[in-house]
């Protein structure tokens, strides 16, 4: 259940920063098989570089899940962007393309999702969750 709560919380955080464009169901369910595997992974690799072993909670319990839910964290995620970062953030959640988005701001989309990418890794550092990815 916790590995759960951790996928859907890392998904959660992503779909509200306009980081995901899903065109169908199966897309979705693709998506989210491939975070699950992602974060076996991760945790397994974790536990051989450290020699933890047990049954630690890869997704940190339930409280970690709904502070993600709660729109306050929301708020703090937003609020740890830079300027630039957060106009992409809104453009984003109000679902503009990456392609109108670039030729609003004289820019490639490519170099825009790029930089949005790293600006969404580096608040997740910030507030912990990179723990979980």
């Amino acid at each position: 259940m916790d590995l759960c709560q951790s996928v859907f919380g890392s998904f959660l955080v992503r779909v509200a920063a306009g980081q995901y464009e899903l065109s169908s169901p199966a897309g979705l369910m693709k998506l989210l098989i491939a975070m699950t595997r992602n974060k076996v992974y991760e945790k397994a690799r974790k536990k051989r570089e450290t020699g933890l072993g047990g049954t630690e909670s890869v997704a940190g319990g339930e409280d970690h899940t709904a502070q993600i839910l709660t729109q306050d964290f929301l708020n703090e995620f937003r609020r740890r962007l830079t300027e630039n970062e957060q106009v992409l953030w809104d453009r984003r959640n109000l679902e503009h393309s990456w392609q109108t988005i670039a030729s609003d701001l004289g820019a490639t989309p490519q170099a825009l999702r790029k930089q949005y990418s790293r600006a969404i890794q580096r608040v997740e550092r910030e507030l912990g969750l990179e723990e979980y990815e």
